[in-house]
């Protein structure tokens, strides 16, 4: 689910945002603010991955912000005035939206943060990951793994170029690699988002017909995950 944080400080400008990401299975609007005084502690408490970001404000404007805040989420410039794109983009924003904004051009927008997603999900797909298989270390690319399946106190990681024998636990899994790359599917299971080939009732396929099952608590996020969030 891709979390959006709105701060403008005209409320027919945070509604229109809003009404454009409720047109999408996979965001909704983590706040909605009217000024960079009240987002400021929704950032510091939510998990926000995309900020929708006005630049004429009262007392600090969307440019001040930025010249001043650190570890920010991806931002989306939206003003009615064109002579900051320049100076926006110095700092290094995903989009600059003109107002009024068009739902088209949001659109663009939100195409534009999911291809950097991609892409930084791709990098780390392809940077190797070290596990310790009996007495023996291996580097294995995450792109090569199909699946990861519990089997008491080890898993078994399954690659397309061999099977992998390691100590550990699934959670232990899934902080070892690129979060948005894997999905678990069941209390035994991990698979390769892009491994997937369809998601039906109680049952995922991947690549190749293999079945893996699909738990009913893991059902919702696999099926979102799966209708357009990866």
């Amino acid at each position: 689910m891709i979390r959006c944080l709105l701060i403008d400080d005209e409320p027919y400008a945070r509604q229109l945002l809003s009404k454009y990401i409720a047109e999408f299975n996979d965001m909704e609007v983590a706040g909605s603010c009217k000024s960079i005084q009240d987002a400021i502690p929704v950032l510091q408490s939510e998990n926000i991955d995309l900020l929708f970001l006005d630049v004429k404000m009262p007392k600090v404007t969307g440019v001040e912000f930025l010249e001043q805040a650190k570890h920010l989420p991806e931002v989306v410039l939206t003003t009615a005035y064109r002579e900051y794109a320049v100076q926006a983009y110095e700092f290094g924003v995903l989009d600059y939206l003109l107002k009024p904004v068009s739902f088209l051009r949001f659109a663009k927008a939100v195409d534009r943060f999911r291809q950097k997603q991609i892409n930084a999900v791709v990098d780390k797909m392809n940077q190797p990951v070290v596990f310790k298989s009996g007495f023996e270390y291996h580097k294995i690319l995450p792109a090569d793994i199909l699946y990861i399946q519990s089997i008491k106190e080890y898993v078994s990681i399954v690659c397309s170029n061999g099977k992998y024998f390691v100590r550990s636990t699934m959670s232990e899994m899934l902080l070892q690699l690129p979060y948005s790359g894997f999905i678990q599917v069941h209390k035994s299971y991990i698979v390769a988002n892009a491994r997937i080939a369809s998601v039906t009732s109680g049952k995922v396929l991947l690549e190749g017909d293999i079945d893996i099952p699909l738990g009913r608590s893991f059902a919702r996020q696999v099926r979102t995950a799966f209708s357009g969030a990866y």
